[in-house]
């Protein structure tokens, strides 16, 4: 088996296709800010992403039975 490269460009898009971190960057793109800063704006926007995802597993479990 060899060794399977990385593209870069591949792993940029895998990273930033998470919708959290497209948040990060937005509040990142006017200059270095500190997580206590940043975590005002980040948390609530976190709270939705994992209730939706808790809602969505859930609708898939239902879905199954």
């Amino acid at each position: 088996m060899g060794h399977k490269e990385v593209c870069p460009v591949t792993e940029a898009i895998n990273i930033l296709r998470k919708k959290w971190h497209i948040a990060i960057i937005h509040f990142l793109l006017d200059g270095p800010i500190g997580f206590n800063e940043l975590k005002p704006d980040i948390l609530p926007r976190l709270k939705r992403l994992s209730d939706n995802s808790i809602s969505v597993v859930k609708r898939i479990k239902m879905a199954k039975v």
